[in-house]
């Protein structure tokens, strides 16, 4: 490295950390480690982003970038070769993380159980997946650790001895959270097994970082602990003050365990402090808070991520260290701003794709470096995964294509995996609240059309179009929206509530007033009340109303930069400039990204004749995109007060014309989002129609699938009756399934699979077939296929029917062996080459469309599939598989032969020297 990069950087992740908490620890001195780092560095508050789901938040802070351009969009996502729900992966996520770009400049860097880190990345250094606490079923099983949970692979044992066990937590940890732990009933309150669990994965988690950091060299590491949003997930209920629904016995037992959660961190932060060298900055920091005080919500959502309402969006921020000012408050920080932050700390610039920015107020001497255009066209060594490891959803869907066309599988039916529908709307309605969230409400309208048209049951998908379309514009579209969403909630609080806001939107003071008054009677305790309140006062011009609602949502939730930048707005009205900055400097500092706030905060300092400052406030708010066009307004007023400025001041006037010009083409631009919405509706209403048709014709299906069901089980009984008179004994039904053992040739298609089932055949190999498929000129002695096989993917027990015989599974549909069975796998190999060149000819005889990818693209698909099929079976115990090169088969018959009668056993095969008649070395064609 160069001397520029020579400093040491040691992120440190503490999930659902929250200042709330932390605080009253602090007074009391019971999180002394963090109280140190915190003199000697800066902290504040860190505004997280929406929808405020973990997955997403931490690799935003990795990438500076929102979860639209890092890709990953939840918890989970689909499979793209075995349309099968997974956790999220390393492999999804398409942009470089802080920790790739420091590998290219030269840093040895440490990754310790990041979220949706796995597979671990091959980087320049130690990396552990978030894979690594994951998987223990119980004392009585075995604990293995997932393949690709560490890298480099020879440190994956040393660091599967680290591992803590939840039953390896004794009764001394358990009581230092749980005091009265003995006097608990474990049989009724499970309590203290989640505790257990927690505290092992914490424990496991510290020893992994503790130990890559004493055993190799690294220069910049990054530890994720999820414990302490565990820990308030589990336990955050039973947290002084005790809430009116919590039992009160529970509570005495439970109340401290969230502070000891806490304490408990500090504790491992210490020692990672002592770990750290001196030149190192330490910086901290939560994807979001926790709400541990009045606001803490009754009940959860019962939507899929339903348990991120207890969530709080401002979470702790800590820097110390070389350049680091000392015990210094930072305001106005976001989870985008840590990635630009660390590359300027280490003397790197940022990417101009990435939307935050760096924290210069928090250096000793800020150095601002001019950005990049983006790290990920940089070309060399990251430490990312290959093609090997992932396969792009596209090159995927085009190998499934050219297996279907090849004829080997059927074509997947997309209503047969429910889960995997759900998953992608799931990612969709996070995708459209990224795009809401990052100002981009026309990319965010389809998205919401789309699932809500799908789920029509949920409330909030509804609610949150109607939301979309007031901010395009669209307001009798939301109006009709909201009332379908709400529909049987009409004097809902929650259904005035959305009515006010639309008739905020579309100008409508007086009718919104109407409604929040009425949901105010209700809903006493929302601060969301008071605070559209406020803004319907101040519609209508009534400052002073407004000021007084305004407050009392304040009251409510102190921290809520709305209602702060709403009541400077208020202030500006009565002419109170100095409160009206004051309020607009405590909305910036809990979130820097509001240009409205900064043009607030510089009109009032304007009144106040502090030119400099008000500048420097309008020229803040024009640094966010779109520029404001008020901000253009306002600074010419303020540059023209200025002797030798007014020729600036001149432009900016001229650049605030070009804005309403720019804002008289948004309305066109809206008018023609309108209208392609519009447009879609209409679709869609078409599509409704289709869809309740073929519900009616599924139901109908159904009800004779019913009378056939009950036809078959009445003719069951009497069988069983019968049976029963003759003394014979049935299996019952519901039973558990059998286990067996198959003989399975397999391969990609066009390998020799054909081949190998007439050997088989002519050794007096019983196999399945049912010579549906005839030869032809591509195979003159035949394919030896069994069609019913292509069902395995929707009715995996259509595989009994083939129970001692050889049957043929092309490589696309072993995934769906069930892995209750045993399996011999005979799988034939033969250069890429030669099989894309049958694959061509294949499809040419059959008069099929080939898939829309170039040669070689295909070529790299196939190899891709072939090799992970391979790793699949390799790491299941169901598999025990023989590769047999096609070629040298081909050459070599006699050696292959004996191979086989080794690997399938001299009983399954009666007359081992028949195969070599199989075989003839002038069918081997399309050769490389």
């Amino acid at each position: 490295m160069t001397e520029s990069n020579s400093r040491k950087i040691l992120l440190i992740g503490w999930d659902a950390a929250d200042w709330k908490v932390i605080h009253p620890l602090l007074d009391k001195g019971e999180m002394p480690n963090l109280a140190r780092l915190i003199e000697g560095g800066v902290m504040g508050d860190i505004t997280t982003l929406e929808p405020v789901l973990s997955p997403m938040l931490w690799n935003s802070i990795a990438t500076g970038k929102y979860a639209d351009q890092h890709g990953i969009l939840g918890f989970t996502e689909v499979d793209p070769v075995h349309k099968r729900v997974r956790p999220v992966t390393s492999t999804s996520r398409r942009t470089k993380a802080i920790w790739n770009i420091l590998m290219q400049n030269g840093y040895r860097t440490h990754v310790i159980h990041w979220f949706g880190g796995h597979p671990a990345e091959p980087i320049r250094g130690v990396c552990v997946s978030d894979s690594f606490t994951r998987g223990y079923r119980g004392p009585l099983h075995e604990w293995n650790m997932v393949a690709g949970t560490v890298h480099p692979p020879e440190c994956a044992q040393a660091l599967d001895e680290l591992r803590v066990r939840p039953d390896e937590i004794d009764e001394q940890l358990l009581t230092l959270f749980v005091p009265r732990a003995a006097e608990i009933d474990q049989d009724v309150d499970r309590r203290l097994a989640t505790l257990a669990k927690v505290q092992a994965e914490c424990i496991s988690v510290h020893a992994a970082a503790t130990w890559a950091m004493e055993n190799h060299p690294w220069d910049f590491t990054a530890i994720y602990y999820p414990s302490i949003d565990h820990f308030s997930h589990a336990f955050m209920n039973f947290h002084p003050p005790r809430l009116p629904w919590v039992d009160e016995k529970q509570f005495e037992f439970y109340k401290d365990v969230v502070n000891s959660g806490y304490r408990f961190h500090d504790l491992m932060l210490g020692q990672l402090m002592r770990m750290a060298p001196p030149e190192t900055t330490i910086i901290l920091c939560s994807d979001h808070g926790f709400h541990s005080d009045h606001l803490r919500p009754k009940g959860i959502p019962r939507v899929p991520a339903g348990p991120a309402e207890q969530h709080r969006p401002l979470g702790v921020l800590v820097m110390s260290g070389p350049g680091i000012r000392k015990d210094e408050l930072v305001y106005g920080a976001t989870l985008l701003d840590i990635c630009p932050t660390i590359l300027n700390l280490c003397g790197l610039a940022a990417g101009k794709d990435m939307p935050g920015r760096v924290l210069l107020e928090a250096m000793e001497n800020p150095r601002p470096i001019p950005r990049i255009g983006s790290w990920d066209l940089v070309e060399g060594d990251a430490g990312m995964h290959t093609g090997e490891i992932a396969m792009e959803p596209a090159d995927a869907e085009a190998l499934i294509e050219q297996f279907v066309a090849l004829g080997y599988i059927e074509k997947p039916d997309e209503n047969q995996h429910q889960a995997v529908i759900t998953c992608e709307r799931e990612r969709m309605w996070n995708l459209a609240r990224v795009y809401l969230h990052s100002g981009r409400p026309h990319l965010a309208l389809p998205v919401l059309e789309g699932i809500w048209d799908e789920s029509p049951d949920r409330v909030d998908y509804g609610l949150t179009l109607a939301r979309c379309q007031m901010l395009l514009g669209m307001t009798e579209e939301a109006r009709a929206t909201a009332a379908e969403a709400l529909e049987g909630f009409e004097e809902s609080p929650a259904h005035r509530l959305a009515l006010a806001q639309i008739a905020l939107g579309a100008g409508q003071a007086p009718e919104a007033l109407a409604h929040l008054e009425e949901a105010a009677k209700e809903m006493t305790d929302s601060a969301e009340i008071p605070l559209r309140l406020g803004a319907a006062y101040l519609r209508l011009r009534r400052p002073t109303e407004a000021e007084k609602h305004i407050l009392r949502s304040l009251e409510i939730d102190p921290h809520n930069p709305d209602a702060l930048e709403l009541l400077a707005r208020a202030y500006l009205r009565q002419k109170r400039w100095q409160d009206a900055a004051e309020a607009a400097v405590r909305a910036v500092g809990f979130e820097h990204y509001r240009p409205l706030a900064h043009l607030y905060l510089g009109i009032a300092l304007m009144r106040m004749d502090q030119l400099g400052r008000a500048i420097q406030a309008y020229e803040t708010a024009l640094s966010f995109r779109p520029p404001l066009r008020l901000a253009h307004f306002w600074l010419s007023r303020a540059l023209w007060r200025i002797a030798g400025r007014q020729e600036e001041a001149l432009k900016h006037r001229s650049l605030s014309r070009e804005a309403r010009e720019r804002r008289l083409d948004r309305l066109d631009a809206l008018a023609r989002i309108r209208q392609e919405a519009a447009d879609r509706a209409r679709e869609r209403a078409a599509k409704r129609a289709q869809r309740r048709a073929e519900i009616a014709a599924q139901n109908e299906k159904k009800q004779k699938r019913a009378e056939r069901i009950n036809a078959r089980r009445a003719r069951i009984a009497e069988r069983r009756k019968q049976a029963a008179q003759e003394g014979a004994v049935l299996p019952e039904s519901g039973s558990k399934p059998r286990s067996a053992e198959f003989v399975i040739v397999s391969g990609l298609p066009r390998s020799g699979t054909s081949l190998m089932m007439q050997m088989l055949h002519s050794a007096g190999v019983e196999v399945m077939t049912d010579a549906r498929r005839a030869a032809d000129v591509d195979n003159p002695r035949g394919y030896f296929e069994w069609e019913e096989v292509k069902k395995l993917p929707r009715n995996p027990e259509i595989l009994m029917k083939a129970e001692g015989k050889a049957v043929k599974v092309i490589s696309m549909l072993l995934p769906h062996l069930p892995l209750r069975h045993k399996y011999k796998v005979i799988f034939m190999d033969r250069p890429i080459d030669e099989v894309a060149a049958s694959h061509s000819k294949m499809i040419r005889n059959r008069n099929e469309k080939a898939p829309a990818v170039s040669p070689a693209k295909m070529k790299e698909n196939l190899e891709r599939h072939r090799r992970a099929v391979l790793t699949g079976m390799e790491r299941s115990p169901a598999f025990d598989v023989m590769v047999v090169s096609y070629p040298d088969l081909v050459r070599e018959p006699a050696a292959h032969a004996s191979r086989i009668v080794d690997f399938l056993g001299p009983d399954r095969v009666p007359h081992p020297e028949a195969m070599l008649a199989a075989v003839d070395p002038a069918l081997h064609r399309n050769r490389s």
